[in-house]
């Protein structure tokens, strides 16, 4: 392997990007300081407070970690705590401007209670995550590489497939035929592919693999992603995460952001994903794909701008709302709704420890259903819609008030211990960050519940150990000082 050794190209490379992320820092703080002195002129002062200080937290942890020259962009403290901003702080902003759009207007008077839960439920992880999990130790997979061509093959094959049997269960559901019990654990590999995708452009941008093998993959992975958008056209979350992977890998591996692209994929997300999904989903479900899309392009057209916007940009703003769930409960429980006493909680091990084709009764793992319902969120004639709860609203509906405050608390150590063990910056270290940036993808979703978020991301793990296990034990894999891998002129 040439090039200069691993320690000087992380140091390097961390200078530069402190450089560039204390500039950003300043001019942040700078801001946030207007922003704080407005605060007595605002009509919602006290939002507006919390609001900043969901602002405030992670910019001056990520002012000390600056410093220490670790910084990085995609520690999960960071995306983490953009959502808690968006889907409390900035949410509760915004439906109080605009009226309107608050589907349920009795939850008007518990939006800041709500902020206030969350801005609780917040430091609480905050502090779980400074205390919790710090001495985890690196991940033995450090020193892995692929030795060959025959391991991007493996886990985008198996993960291809994974993705088409999730696709076949999404329509085996919708369609009214249950859940299959084979389906169910096809889905279970669905996410290597997205392991593969990452692991493909990492090496790319990181120079070690040599064109005949870069485009040999390039030439089978980049189809199979169009025909995985394709199959879930409705599903965001996938084509969000296709499109941001490669960006995700251009910064571990040159220590860069392309701020360019960044916008484009924001952007593209705003007004492509949002309204050409949601318009998909509206679409009668019994029609076949391509006839769906034909409709969904056909009302497209006939938008004007108002249109556009709600299918668009407000659309997103409404998504973003999870603050409504949180109001919810504060406005049912316990008076009109009872206390759960820990039962949404137990459900993480039915989910993790008993697979589907053992028990093909099994109860659907995620609440957002029963939520709705049970909150008054959804019409029971609705029988498709689901309600995200998030995990503020599931503690507090469990054990009200401290049960937010543990919960969150231990929840900050777990985000603390999987970064540690295997996110922290370090050289060229391709497994590490895959196994990473693949429990980074499960563990955001602060919207789910916590007994099918614990379950993927546990399972998830499990599966991409022994995939790295057995890919080491048959030579797909080597130490990274028993292999060549190639490594193209900077």
């Amino acid at each position: 392997m040439t090039g200069m050794p691993q320690q000087e190209q992380f140091a390097g490379a961390g200078v530069g990007a402190g450089n560039r992320g204390s500039l950003l820092l300043a001019v942040a703080f700078l801001l946030l300081a207007l922003l704080v002195l407005s605060i007595p002129f605002t009509t919602y002062a006290l939002d507006m407070a919390m609001t900043l200080a969901l602002v405030a937290i992670p910019m001056s942890y990520g002012f000390l970690r600056q410093k220490a020259l670790r910084f990085d962009y995609f520690e999960i403290i960071y995306p983490i705590s953009i959502l808690f901003f968006l889907y409390y702080g900035f949410s509760t902003l915004y439906l109080k401007q605009n009226v309107m759009v608050l589907q349920y207007r009795s939850l008007l008077y518990w939006l800041t209670p709500a902020l206030a839960l969350a801005l609780v439920g917040y430091i609480a992880m905050v502090s779980g995550y400074l205390t919790l999990g710090r001495r985890a130790r690196s991940s033995a997979f450090a020193n892995l590489v692929p030795s060959g061509i025959a391991f991007y093959l493996l886990v985008g094959g198996v993960g291809f497939m994974g993705q088409l049997a999730n696709a076949a269960q999404v329509r085996s559901v919708t369609g009214g035929r249950g859940i299959s019990g084979i389906l169910s654990i096809g889905q279970q590999l669905s996410l290597l592919f997205f392991f593969g995708w990452f692991l493909l452009w990492y090496m790319h941008w990181s120079k070690r693999l040599d064109k005949i093998r870069r485009n040999v993959l390039f030439a089978l992975y980049v189809p199979a992603a169009l025909v995985i958008m394709y199959a879930h056209v409705g599903s965001k979350e996938k084509a969000i995460i296709m499109v941001a992977l490669p960006t995700v890998a251009f910064w571990y591996a040159r220590r860069k952001l392309p701020w360019k692209t960044i916008l484009a994929v924001v952007l593209i997300t705003i007004f492509v994903i949002f309204p050409v999904y949601n318009t998909f989903r509206s679409q009668d479900k019994r029609l076949d794909t391509a006839r769906r899309l034909d409709r969904t392009f056909d009302v497209a057209t006939r938008w004007n701008e108002s249109g556009f916007l709600d299918q668009s940009l407000r659309a997103f703003f409404k998504r973003m709302a999870i603050v409504t769930s949180v109001a919810a409960v504060l406005k049912n429980v316990p008076d009109h709704v009872d206390y759960r006493h820990g039962d949404t909680l137990l459900l993480a091990p039915i989910g993790l420890l008993v697979p589907r084709f053992l028990w093909p009764d099994k109860p659907v793992i995620g609440i957002g259903r029963e939520f709705g319902t049970t909150f008054q969120l959804v019409s029971y004639v609705d029988k498709t819609t689901r309600i995200a709860p998030s995990l503020i609203s599931e503690f507090y509906w469990n054990f009200g008030f401290p049960a937010v405050v543990i919960g969150m608390f231990l929840v900050g150590g777990c985000y603390r211990f999987v970064y540690q063990k295997f996110g922290t910056l370090a050289g060229f270290d391709p497994m590490r960050k895959g196994i990473y940036i693949l429990l980074f993808l499960r563990l955001i979703h602060l919207e789910g519940s916590f007994g099918s978020t614990l379950g993927v991301v546990v399972k998830s793990y499990v599966i991409l150990h022994i995939l790295i296990v057995v890919s080491k034990k048959i030579g797909l894999l080597g130490e990274m000082t028993d292999v060549a891998t190639s490594v193209e002129p900077a």
